[in-house]
């Protein structure tokens, strides 16, 4: 198997590395044929898998770990979108994915501390306003 044909599999298989997409000098390597039966590939293969991609690379997630792990998938998502703007309904299918994945990353990603409302706390020294209504029992007791 000669560099071309792995890398042309690879990218056109399950859109896990779009490289060949992004890279002038990767994508230079392929032959003209070889580049339109990727672009066939992930038309007809891929894009139509796109959220059964999207479901598998979220369950390779693990409950704690940093959800980055799906930034190579969104640049892959970029690089289909790119490759395929003049196509109304794979754009529409694709930007739906990355709704999706970003959703799922934010349902995640860890809650930001500087994000939180800063509670008040009093000062030592000073005293709470009296909110009750109702009569202490000292009251009626001189001193």
């Amino acid at each position: 198997m000669n560099f071309d044909f792995s890398v042309f599999v690879y990218s056109g298989k399950g859109g896990r590395d779009a490289s060949v997409l992004e890279s002038d000098s990767l994508r230079g390597m392929l032959k003209s044929a070889e580049f339109a039966e990727l672009r066939r590939r992930l038309r007809t293969t891929t894009i139509p898998r796109l959220e059964a991609l999207r479901r598998e690379q979220e369950s390779n997630h693990s409950y704690g770990e940093d959800p980055d792990h799906m930034s190579p998938f969104l640049d892959a998502l970029s690089a289909f979108e790119k490759l395929f703007r003049q196509s109304r309904g794979l754009v529409k299918k694709i930007r739906h994915t990355r709704k999706r994945v970003r959703e799922w990353i934010s349902q995640r990603e860890p809650a930001d501390p500087d994000s939180r409302t800063p509670r008040e706390l009093s000062r030592p020294g000073t005293s709470l306003p009296d909110t009750s209504s109702e009569r202490s029992i000292f009251d009626d007791v001189d001193v």
